[in-house]
């Protein structure tokens, strides 16, 4: 499941006491990767689900407004740590190794995997190991829990795509570059469902995205070890 992603042990980073400086300047610096649902900005204001999450807690501790810092996915936490900014929200599985570089709060909901296909799913894919069984590759969100789930379940690294931004992946799948795309299922819906109303928007002779030729398969929990993985 997603977290807040809280800097731990601040004041022995070199940070001094991060709280009391976001409670004196009232503004908490926020990283997110621009991930629609969870956090992105919007005619330049931050929004998103876990954004809300965060603007109630840091309104609770006081008149703080949230700054967003778009930074990539897979450099989010090292931004945390680098006092880049104060706190991420981000669609960001709790793991153990993440949890060895920062601390996260209680989680604030778990998430099935998804898998992006061309229409027709022409490789007959199911989820990430008939991916590994059949050969196909996929395109997944550089750092994220899926470009791990990919390797534990045998997908091989000349068949895993790692990309910067959802968009990519979509692109990829479309244009019938990659096989598929592994993102939480919630994440690949709202990117369908934003670029379906790009393209109501745009006429066809001005290259509007083609999203009729990607399909969304049923969610699915990855069995890692024997063990289901959330």
């Amino acid at each position: 499941g997603g977290g807040l992603v809280l800097a731990g042990g601040c004041a022995a980073l070199g940070f001094g006491n991060t709280l009391d400086r976001i409670r004196r300047d009232g503004v908490v610096r926020v990283g997110h990767a621009g991930e629609r649902l969870a956090a992105y900005e919007e005619a330049g204001v931050l929004v998103g689900a876990t954004v809300a999450v965060h603007r109630a807690v840091f309104r609770r501790l006081g008149d703080i407004e949230l700054q967003g810092v778009p930074t990539g996915f897979g450099e989010l936490i090292n931004g945390l740590n680098s006092g880049a900014f104060d706190t991420v929200a981000a669609g960001m599985f709790v793991t153990r190794e993440r949890c060895d570089r920062a601390a996260f709060s209680e989680p604030e909901y778990c998430a099935p995997t998804g898998l992006l296909v061309r229409t027709g799913n022409p490789r007959n894919l199911r989820d990430l190991a008939s991916v590994a069984a059949s050969g196909a590759n996929v395109v997944v969100l550089a750092g994220s829990v899926e470009e791990s789930y990919a390797r534990a379940l045998g997908v091989p690294d000349g068949q895993i795509i790692v990309i910067g931004v959802p968009e990519d992946g979509l692109e990829l799948v479309e244009s019938g570059r990659a096989d598929s795309f592994s993102l939480t299922h919630i994440a690949l819906r709202t990117l369908l469902q934003q670029a379906r109303l790009r393209a109501e928007r745009i006429p066809e002779s001005t290259g509007a995205p083609e999203v009729d030729q990607t399909q969304l398969l049923d969610p699915f929990t990855p069995v890692i070890g024997g063990v289901p993985v959330t």
